[in-house]
Order: structure tokens, then sequence, then C-alpha cells
């Protein structure tokens, strides 16, 4: 049988095809008497429009593009999977970019979306800097997870993880650590130079002694956690407690506690910080923060949807708290006196 065409669908509703195109594509600019006529003539010819065909007359493809930094990263996957299903609730469609941490990369794909027939983008959190998203946010309804920028048509989903930060410091303290390291991502990006502000206010807070050395980057792997994890061992006056930047890179910080012939809880504590599927079976059992990684997802995916009806709309940031799951990796309150790391 010949599929119908919309030459079929405007003889039948007795209107130009242009008037077909209009009542299916842009219904606002046609009576809505009208508009019933040709969606009635659709219905009875079972037209189904060419979406190829309809994207080059509109301009509009339905499909959004979901730049993430590693595709095989358990919180970027579960971020991504929580904006692929809500857009595909929504009739849209997703196509994803991997950067490989490379913030090059997501410079060459904000140039490669000027041109790709996509109506969004939501970039999932990062291993660097912002890329310039402003070069695209006039042409596409472009959304940010855990990502900041000043443009007021580009929106953001951010976890408090300057908050989360400050809860972890706070529960080593009230466990009996005063002496707490932070093996942190890169301190290029926004997130840890939020998590190493919260840091150094509780730390000031608390009235504890600051030190550089407690600060050292992990570089978002495992490898480097691990690294950095020996040298904070390694140093005269090693800290009791250690907050890991990410749940996977706490598994390098482990290992290391383990080679250099000491035990966790019981010599020093260890944290995770976004609830990476799986802590739970860490040995010990992994302390880090509840992250609604799949819901930032989903509200960032709402947000494109929101901005696409209504370009003009006032910039949206929406900032999530995060609270604490505590496992055995940091153990109870402890008596420390005595201890030769004291």
């Amino acid at each position: 049988m010949k599929r119908p065409t919309i030459k079929d669908v405007a003889k039948l509703a007795k209107v130009s095809v242009a008037t077909v195109s209009r009542a299916l594509n842009d219904p606002e600019t046609v009576k809505e008497e009208t508009r019933k006529i040709v969606l009635e003539a659709v219905d009875e010819l079972g037209y189904d429009p060419d979406p190829v065909a309809q994207a080059l007359r509109s301009n509009k493809v339905k499909s959004i593009a979901i730049i993430v930094p590693n595709i095989t990263n358990a919180i970027m996957a579960e971020m991504t999977r929580g904006a692929h299903e809500e857009l595909a609730d929504n009739g849209y469609n997703t196509v994803l970019f991997n950067s490989d941490d490379d913030f090059q990369q997501e410079v060459h794909y904000c140039q490669i979306l000027q041109n790709t027939m996509v109506d969004g983008a939501i970039f999932v959190t990062g291993s660097g800097e912002t890329p310039p998203v402003e070069n695209i946010s006039n042409d596409l309804a472009v959304c940010l997870i855990n990502r900041e920028i000043e443009d007021d048509k580009v929106d953001q989903v951010l976890a408090d993880e300057k908050e989360g930060l400050q809860l972890l410091c706070y529960h080593l303290h009230k466990l009996g650590h005063d002496k707490i390291a932070f093996i942190t991502g890169l301190a290029t990006t926004t997130a840890t130079q939020r998590k190493i502000a919260g840091y150094k206010e509780f730390i000031e807070e608390a009235g504890l002694k600051f030190k550089e050395n407690y600060i050292i980057s992990g570089h978002w792997t495992m490898n480097g956690a691990y690294m950095a994890m020996k040298e904070l061992l390694g140093t005269e006056d090693k800290p009791t407690a250690v907050i890991v930047g990410t749940d996977t890179m706490a598994l390098g910080a482990l290992s290391a506690v383990r080679d250099n012939g000491l035990s966790v809880p019981e010599d020093i504590a260890v944290t995770g910080f976004d609830n990476a599927p799986g802590g739970e079976y860490y040995h010990p059992p992994l302390t880090t923060l509840k992250y609604p990684n799949y819901e930032m997802g989903q509200l960032a995916a709402r947000a494109i949807l929101n901005r696409l009806k209504n370009p003009q709309i006032a910039k949206k940031s929406i900032k999530l708290p995060l609270d604490i799951t505590v496992r055995k990796s940091c153990g109870f309150r402890l008596d420390f006196a005595g201890k030769n790391n004291r």
C-alpha cells in the first residue's frame, strides 16, 4: 500500500499543503477549527510524517546531546540514565558524546553541536573547567550538571558539594579526628574548588590547624588516589582520617593503606564522596554521601524541556542537599591517645 503523503492529507482536508505543515509543526499559526480538520485527515489516512523531512523544515529533531567525560564512570552513567529516561518519556531521543576526560574534546563538541541537528545539550559534570557553552546557548537549550557558568541562558543542576564536604568533616571530627586530609580531583574544576572551600571553612570554624599538604590531588583516578594516599602516609604528621573525592578513587586509597601495613578504620579512617554503586561491598564498606545521581539527570532533562518550550525563561539553578551514608570505613568514636600518628 502506498504511504500517505502530506499532499494526500491536504486534499482530504481541503486545505493547502502549507496549511497542513503549519497545523502539524506550528499549530499556533492556524485556527483551531482548521487544525482539527487537518488532524482528522491525518488520523483517517494514517499519515506518518517523515521525521527527517520534518526536521529539515522546522529545524527541530527532538534530539538532545548528552556529553559525558567518561561513559564507564558509574556516577555519570546514572546521571545520563536519569536524563535519557526523562527525555524519552517526553518524546525526545538522546545522542551521547564521550570526551574521555579531555577538555579540548569538549571544546570541540561545542563547535560540532553548532552544526548538528540537536535541540539541546546536557553536559554531565566534568574533569576540567567548563567548556564554552555560551557559544551554543543562543541556538540550543543547554543545562550543566555540577558545573557553573554566568550565562543567563544556561541552566544548572548542582549538588551542594561544599556542604557535603563539611558534613563528612563534621562526622570525622565527631569521631575524634582532628587531622583530616582531603584527596581531591583536579583543582581546575569548579566542583573541586567548592569542596576545597568547604574543607577550609570547616577547619577554620572547628579551630583545627590547616595544613596545606593535607590537600592533595588524586587526578580523578584510582592510581592517582593510591599515590596521593601513599604520600599522605609518608608525612611526618600523617592524618588520622582522609576524605577521598570520589568513591572510585577511594578504592585506590584503601589499597595504599593496606600496602603500607595499616588497617581501615583502625589506623586511619577513609570516606568516599559520591555514592557510587557497590560502595557497601568495599572492604571495609565505605562511608560516603547520598548523591542523587539519577535525580540530577532527570532535573537537567526537565530544565532542557522547559527551555525548549520557552527560550526566554529565567535561568534555573537547582542545588540539591547531600546527606551521609555511614558505613564501617570510619569506625566508631575512638580514643587516639598514645597512637603514633597523634
